[in-house]
């Protein structure tokens, strides 16, 4: 049984070697969006600088410390649609925290943001929370081209039609 721990800690280590360093998009930034890409928009929470945020899917990405500062801070990164995983944080060179499956899964649809939630890491227990009307004001104040451009769709665990409903209320597209 103590073979496996260290094939398990290589096996992390190879995936998160192929993992590209993303920079998220900022409010002076133009991207255009390639073809079958969509965005990914998610907020991070924390009570510390954390030094990494691993995901793994369609393009396995990392974000790194200087994307992740203590307090709160938005996400928003340009990823080929599909499926994808956050699988651990780092918090420091040698404390990370892996995720379990199924909960920190989501997707990314092709012409569109998918918001995923707000990760919040105030404790060792790491929660997934939806703040869909922050997530809005957040994109109306910082990136209104895209918000008139793409529908928002909510992407994280459970179902969530505050976007849809915003929408046909005549808000958001």
């Amino acid at each position: 049984m103590n073979l496996w721990k260290p094939f398990l800690l290589l096996s992390t280590a190879l995936l998160m070697a192929c993992s590209q360093k993303m920079t998220p998009i900022k409010a002076t930034d133009t991207v255009q969006l390639a073809e079958n890409n969509g965005y990914l928009l998610m907020s991070v929470d924390s009570v510390i600088n954390l030094n990494q945020l691993n995901v793994t899917g369609a393009k396995s990405f990392h974000l790194g410390s200087e994307d992740l500062p203590k307090g709160k801070v938005y996400i928003l990164v340009d990823l080929p649609a599909g499926e994808y995983k956050i699988t651990s944080v780092k918090f420091n060179y040698w404390l990370q925290l892996e995720l379990k499956d199924g909960f920190w899964n989501f997707n990314v649809q092709p012409g569109q943001i998918s918001y995923i939630g707000e990760m919040q890491l105030k404790g060792w227990a790491p929660e997934l929370e939806n703040r869909s009307s922050m997530a809005l004001q957040y994109l109306e104040q910082n990136h209104a081209d895209l918000l008139k451009s793409l529908p928002v769709r909510y992407s994280g665990p459970g179902d969530d039609h505050y976007f849809e409903f915003v929408e046909a209320s005549g808000g958001a597209k």
